[in-house]
């Protein structure tokens, strides 16, 4: 039950979104690097910002897959798109219906716009969807569905993966290597920059830094402009290598390039440390570096540091003065922001082997870390690293204060026994609520407080793990947004409410509900067609108006 704690492929720890696995007849493959070599491991460095890749197919679209894990509200949660050079004219876009497709869509809503699209979400009262062409963004009125802009961004549809993303109030829309930033309520947007490529590529933002996270790269840059600091770009080890039957392959496997965050003048990622010789034939050793947040110059570094940044948990005091890496024995060790100092680090465990529970967090009230491994929770002064408590956790029990939000996967019973979930009292470790979760549970986080657990019932609680609602037997896979779930299973579909977890409305087909949705706004569904061979489908619906 230990929380996931991958190697450090940044690409994919901070991925808008987990899509389903692949798309109809699309396939990515390294391009050409030179001469072929012999039947060897060969090591260097890529000169590109992210490792080369051609699309070895003309591939369409498909919008996250229901059964994968929540988007993320880092950049988009869009479906990836992806169109071959030399397009066809786009056709002309069909005027907006207000009817869905017969059969697919039962219960008591209104449906206020139904148009083909490759991407849509919802943001400032605006339905913002990529329209075929794929050059064009429009924006409904969520409320009723008129059309209050359309814009031609692009003049032509570029090659490579397009996604619409949020980025403050903005809406980012990121075609293949251009992004143009635009507000979502009059359609008014900057020119195209030219960026990284969409799909190897993944925009991070962690507290007051961001970066371009690609699939072999790391590019710091400029929060507000997105410009890259020239000296803030870091690559990891490329491999070539040849199968026994002589099939060639090429990628960057090992560890490195993570943007830890960044505070006030100092931006901490976690790199190779190019002065080091590889260690066996993946990487370089791990180095930690505080870098001028404007320039991206080095101002500390820390070779071999102890651990990695939590996956899901912040790395960030709420001051943004100290940060904490966590190794692999669950040791966190706590640094400066600015200096790189070490101010205190954790025992780690004795029998690493036995843990299989831990948690990390941080608490508000009272302000410190939580830490839970195996049969002890504490919550430990931040600058001091000195416990304000202490609790003992018997076994098959898991810990976590009570009202913090639990990552996916953070806590669940999948081929373990069952658990008992101790709700702490922050203040002082005192056990306030247990929670009994059955073999082959899941537990989800509720955006608007409290978690479900998710079996062969839904069950809904409160932040003081008050059980409030149950669904018996729904659909398995669960998402979770401020005042709704949807659940589907195969060509199933079904929103239900968050206070009751009374059915919505049913569906049938490949659907997702897209960021931005909400039961008092408007549920935004994507249809993909054909597993994203062809421009899929979008539903604005919404619950009827009570007669008067």
């Amino acid at each position: 039950m230990r929380a996931p704690r991958p190697a450090l492929h940044t690409e994919r720890e901070m991925a808008p979104h987990d899509p389903s696995p692949g798309q109809a007849g699309c396939r990515t493959v390294p391009s050409p690097t030179g001469l072929l070599y012999p039947p060897a491991v060969r090591a260097r460095f890529s000169p590109r910002l992210a490792c080369p890749a051609l699309l070895a197919a003309a591939c369409a679209s498909h919008p996250p897959d229901p059964s994968s894990r929540p988007p993320t509200p880092l950049a988009s949660a869009a479906p990836p798109v992806a169109v071959a050079a030399g397009s066809a004219k786009p056709a002309p876009t069909p005027a907006p219906d207000t009817s869905p497709p017969t059969g697919t869509l039962t219960g008591d809503v209104e449906v206020r716009l139904h148009i083909p699209a490759w991407d849509a979400l919802i943001a400032r009262d605006t339905t913002i969807v990529i329209e075929p062409d794929f050059v064009t963004l429009a924006g409904y009125d969520t409320k009723t569905g008129a059309l209050r802009f359309r814009k031609k961004l692009l003049p032509e549809a570029a090659r490579g993966r397009h996604t619409l993303g949020l980025r403050g109030d903005k809406v980012v829309y990121w075609a293949a290597d251009q992004l143009v930033t635009l507000d979502p309520t009059t359609g008014a947007h900057d020119a195209p920059a030219r960026v990284p490529p969409n799909g190897t590529c993944t925009l991070v933002t962690r507290g007051a830094a961001c970066a371009f996270a690609c699939e072999c790269t790391l590019q710091i840059v400029d929060c507000k402009t997105l410009a890259p600091l020239e000296k803030a770009s870091f690559e990891k080890t490329h491999i070539e290598e040849w199968d026994p039957d002589g099939t060639p392959s090429s990628g960057c496997y090992g560890r490195g390039t993570t943007l830890v965050g960044g505070h006030g003048q100092t931006t901490v990622v976690l790199v190779e440390d190019k002065t080091k010789p590889i260690v066996g034939r993946l990487s370089h050793p791990l180095v930690l570096l505080g870098l001028d947040a404007k320039t991206g110059a080095v101002r500390y570094r820390t070779p071999n540091p102890p651990g990695e940044p939590p996956r899901d948990d912040p790395t960030f005091s709420p001051d943004g003065k100290l940060f904490w890496l966590v190794s692999s024995a669950e040791e966190v060790t706590v640094f400066d922001t600015e200096t790189g100092a070490r101010r205190w680090a954790s025992p780690p465990e004795a029998n690493i082997d036995r843990v299989q529970k831990s948690f990390l967090a941080w608490s508000n009230n009272p302000p410190g870390l939580f830490r839970f491994a195996e049969d002890a929770a504490f919550l430990h002064d931040i600058r001091t690293g000195k416990p304000v408590w202490r609790a003992k956790v018997p076994a098959g029990a898991f810990a976590v204060p009570r009202g913090t939000h639990l990552p996916f996967y953070a806590v669940e019973t999948n081929g373990d026994p069952p658990l008992d979930l101790l709700l702490l009292d922050p203040a002082n470790g005192a056990v306030t609520t247990t929670v009994h979760i059955p073999a082959g549970t899941t537990v989800h986080d509720d955006p608007s407080g409290g978690f479900y657990l998710e079996n062969k019932d839904l069950v809904a609680y409160d932040v003081a793990g008050k059980e409030r609602a149950r669904a018996v037997a729904p659909l398995p896979n669960l998402h979770a947004f401020s005042d709704f779930v949807t659940v589907s299973g195969g060509d199933q579909f079904a929103v239900l409410d968050r206070d009751k977890l009374a059915p919505v409305l049913t569906a049938t087909g490949s659907l997702a509900a897209m960021p931005g949705s909400t039961l008092a706004g408007g549920v935004l569904l994507y249809r993909w067609v054909k597993k994203g061979a062809e421009v899929g489908e979008v539903m604005l619906v919404a619950r009827r108006a009570a007669a008067p």
